[in-house]
């Protein structure tokens, strides 16, 4: 399987869209987990595989603010990313040794 070469973060709500050749996070739940209005895509139930619920995980989502989604992008070519940390610099989090900023 290709591993992770590139990521990116979009605002939907500022009609931004996922770019060809990404895919977007998606946090699964259950059948009958909450997911937000349209945001849910149903599996198919398989070999002793229960069906889930699949929604773009919002980065944002304890927040009413806009929705913040994170992509990346499978390939065998290029570095592949091996650790990815979401930081809050408001609330006095610090860069971790190794580790590189991505500004918007």
């Amino acid at each position: 399987r290709p591993c992770v070469t590139a990521v990116c973060v979009i605002y939907p709500d500022k009609m931004e869209f996922v770019p060809p050749g990404f895919s977007v996070v998606r946090h699964y739940q259950p059948n009958g987990g909450k997911v937000g209005k349209n945001e849910g895509v149903k599996s198919k139930e398989g070999d002793g595989d229960h069906g889930f619920t699949a929604a773009p995980a919002n980065m944002n989502c304890f927040s009413s603010r806009e929705r913040v989604y994170l992509c990346y992008r499978r390939s065998r070519e290029g570095n592949p990313i091996t650790g990815l940390i979401c930081l809050h610099p408001s609330k006095g989090d610090l860069i971790p040794e190794g580790y590189t900023v991505l500004e918007r």
